[in-house]
């Protein structure tokens, strides 16, 4: 039942129908927290790819980690 709640809520935000609710909902409450943790792991991924595009050596074609 949780997922699917996380599931509904994603639904709603990303279909632009949160404004229907207020802000103390928990449906709500949910949404914004998935999106504020989808918004970390995406900058945390990027830092880490460029992190890892940088370090590596390459050499002709061929890319060494």
């Amino acid at each position: 039942m949780h997922f699917l709640h996380h599931a509904l809520a994603l639904q709603l935000l990303y279909s632009e129908q949160l404004h229907f609710l207020t802000e103390d909902d928990p449906l709500y409450i949910a949404a914004d927290k998935m999106v504020t943790i989808a918004q970390l792991a995406r900058k945390l991924f990027t830092e880490y790819y460029v992190d890892q595009q940088e370090n590596k050596i390459t050499i002709g074609t061929v890319s060494i980690p």
